[in-house]
């Protein structure tokens, strides 16, 4: 009886290909690293302007300004018996500590990347398009405004009547304000997304490949080009 050595084929799980805009999203709104790891961002300096805003998004529902909170106490939380390790992809690991460095040089810039995350979007920018609508007053209605001339309508069995003409004042909606507020923040927001490549680009990741920012950084220019 003779044996025979069969060869087996290495097989691996090719990774997947991703721009890091969409990773951001995957370890922060699916994976929640910064819930995992316990480690948010890190705090600015207390006399600054961004310590505010600090404050402001670390009273949100991830956790992290209790915990930060513990570890400004000097505090430990003893635990005895077994204990579950959560389940955290190393990926969204090296992500998020690639963020939390991040945060050291640009906290604005990191927040705004871990705010849009957790939410699982990107920034709205506005493509352009417009329309014209009514104004409306402080209580909701259409504003109608009388002019003093009249004119004649005939109904039909031929009684004239008198009818003051009214006008609406009519607007753009979305209002070139919103546009360029909206494109101003989506400038802010690809800017720190150029900066966290400059981070991430050579980590090492078993699931992910990493495919650029994954985001333009004026797209609305591509949407005109689209039209």
């Amino acid at each position: 009886m003779h044996s025979r050595t069969v060869s087996i084929p290495f097989s691996r799980t090719p990774r997947a290909s991703a721009g890091l805009a969409e990773l951001l999203i995957w370890v922060y709104r699916d994976q929640r690293a910064d819930i995992m790891t316990g480690r948010g961002l890190h705090v600015p300096d207390p006399a600054s302007d961004e310590a505010k805003l600090s404050l402001e998004m670390r009273t949100s529902a991830c956790g992290c300004a209790a915990l930060e909170a513990i570890s400004l106490l000097g505090s430990r939380i003893k635990t005895t018996g077994w204990l579950q390790r959560p389940s955290l992809h190393p990926d969204a690991e090296r992500l998020h500590d690639a963020l939390v460095d991040m945060s050291l040089e640009d906290w604005l810039g990191a927040a705004l990347l871990f705010r849009f995350a957790v939410a699982g979007e990107l920034p709205d920018y506005g493509d352009g398009a417009q329309e014209l609508g009514p104004m409306f007053d402080a209580r909701d209605r259409i504003i109608q405004d009388r002019y003093v001339e009249t004119v004649e309508l005939v109904d039909c069995v031929g009684r004239v009547s008198l009818v003051p003409l009214r006008y609406c004042p009519i607007e753009a909606y979305p209002s070139n304000d919103w546009i360029e507020l909206s494109r101003a923040e989506y400038r802010q927001w690809h800017k720190a997304l150029s900066r966290l490549w400059d981070y991430v680009q050579d980590l090492r990741l078993s699931k992910w490949r990493l495919e650029g920012v994954g985001a333009e950084a004026e797209p609305w220019l591509s949407d005109k080009k689209n039209k």
